[in-house]
């Protein structure tokens, strides 16, 4: 054999015993570039900040129901609660006049509050839920011999948070006539607020005190509680 066939069959031979290692590194290759990870795209996840309104309810009187040195104006039955207005008994045998209480299904007080408006003619509540949840709103209406505003308390449970007061009521300027405010009163609410809005043309602010009469512009104007504060809003 020829020294120029016997390399030539060398060469091939050895081309042939190193194919698989090159056709290996190349597959081990393509599936190194095949596995790299691709971090999934963060995508926020915004919360519906949608205005849902809330649904005025009325509830069940809760009749025959007591409290020690209590004198009760009305009285609610609120799921497995109660909702009472009234004056508290003093120990000289004097009134404190307009409280707001919430009891618990045993009749133990959890929350009072007296708004000390020496003698209200009217410490009417009214019931708002949301319809997000269990959430119910309630507003207070006053008046001695003219409408006044309410007074605004969140209830969620067994937890009550006073919001704050509405020193305002609907009225019409034609008429400058002020409405009772619960009737006038639309609610609507998100995660973030609770809007309180008024359906006659104008709004009179500080009823029998300061008296300003202005525009209702209608979706703009209202009071609005943050979970924070009760501020008005023109």
């Amino acid at each position: 054999m020829s020294n120029d066939l016997y390399m030539t069959k060398y060469i091939w031979a050895l081309a042939i015993l190193l194919l698989p290692f090159s056709c290996k590194r190349e597959v081990n290759k393509f599936t190194e570039k095949r596995a790299i990870h691709i971090a999934p795209k963060q995508v926020e996840v915004k919360k519906d900040t949608t205005e849902i309104a809330y649904e005025k309810i009325q509830l069940d009187s809760a009749k025959g129901l007591k409290i020690e040195n209590f004198y009760i104006i009305t009285a609610y039955r609120l799921y497995q609660n109660y909702v009472v207005t009234g004056n508290k008994v003093l120990s000289d045998s004097t009134f404190s006049s307009d409280w707001f209480v919430l009891l618990d299904s045993k009749r133990r007080i959890i929350y009072e509050m007296s708004v000390d408006m020496d003698e209200l003619y009217v410490f009417e509540p009214s019931f708002y839920k949301s319809v997000r949840d269990n959430r119910i709103v309630v507003v207070v209406g006053t008046a001695y011999e003219y409408t006044m505003g309410g007074y605004v308390y969140v209830i969620d449970g067994n937890k009550v948070t006073y919001a704050g007061y509405i020193d305002a009521t609907g009225a019409e300027r034609e008429t400058e006539e002020a409405s009772f405010i619960t009737d006038v009163l639309t609610l609507k609410g998100n995660e973030k607020r609770i809007s309180f809005y008024f359906s006659t043309d104008s709004i009179l602010l500080g009823p029998g005190d300061k008296n300003v009469l202005v525009k209702n512009r209608k979706g703009r104007t209202r009071y609005e509680y943050d979970f924070k504060q009760l501020v008005f809003i023109r």
